[in-house]
């Protein structure tokens, strides 16, 4: 993957990048709604439960975390490494992430992340958020050392896409952290240092402009608009307004 390109709705866009037992409340709460409302968008009784569950653990709440390949429980220190992501445009937010970064378990191995987490707002899909997310996560994954970005994919057709450059691997290295016990696809994307080089010369918004929009709720552009939510992040072309002039 390229490096991000700095176009009108990315600088529009801001992001913010915390670790999960740091995040403002108005933080969590939004990102936590948007990765539910995505892993369970279809109806699937006790897993949605289930998901639910493991979404609000990984974004700090309490509760154990059970990694299956490693049968075991995650430790305090490893939930600290949890990080979450978020991107808000125009007061909403359009996508959220949760990953980690880990230090080699071994001698012989590099430092490396995990993408656990990956949602867009549905209402917002085909617009490069969920791409733009993947790049913050790999500009923080390279900012921390890592030489390869691994993501637990439930088998979507999405990192497939080969611009994407992700490539599946063996999944039964008990080093990484699975928090599912089945149906799990595990993908790598090796970050060369030009490439991180790249990644680390971008920066995030300031965290407290980004709580500040959330806070102040989403907004759309368009002048006298009463239903935000609806179309979030459009705006009015300019007209120019031309004066009539009064019959005398």
């Amino acid at each position: 993957m390229q490096a991000p390109r700095c176009d009108a709705t990315s600088r529009m866009k801001q992001t913010l990048v915390q670790f999960v037992h740091t995040l403002p409340d108005v933080v969590r709460d939004v990102a936590q709604r948007l990765l539910i409302a995505w892993f369970t968008a279809l109806p699937r009784g006790k897993q949605d439960e289930e998901q639910r569950a493991l979404i609000r653990k990984l974004l700090g709440a309490p509760g154990p975390l059970h990694c299956f390949q490693a049968k075991r429980l995650l430790t305090h220190a490893e939930r600290l490494r949890l990080r979450c992501a978020v991107s808000v445009l125009n007061g909403r937010c359009v996508a959220a992430a949760c990953f980690c970064h880990v230090p080699p378990p071994r001698r012989s191995m590099h430092h490396f992340s995990e993408l656990l987490l990956l949602a867009v707002d549905r209402s917002c899909e085909g617009h490069g958020h969920g791409e733009e997310m993947l790049r913050i996560v790999l500009r923080d994954a390279a900012a921390a050392g890592s030489t390869t970005l691994f993501v637990l994919s439930n088998g979507s057709t999405y990192w497939r896409q080969s611009a994407l450059g992700f490539k599946s691997v063996d999944a039964t290295d008990r080093s990484i952290f699975t928090p599912w016990s089945h149906g799990i696809e595990l993908l790598s994307h090796e970050i060369s240092p030009a490439v991180a080089a790249q990644w680390c010369a971008t920066s995030c918004s300031n965290a407290a402009d980004v709580i500040a929009r959330l806070e102040h709720g989403p907004v759309c552009g368009i002048f006298g608009c009463t239903q935000p939510d609806l179309h979030a992040g459009l705006h009015e072309v300019p007209v120019e307004l031309s004066h009539k002039r009064r019959r005398t």
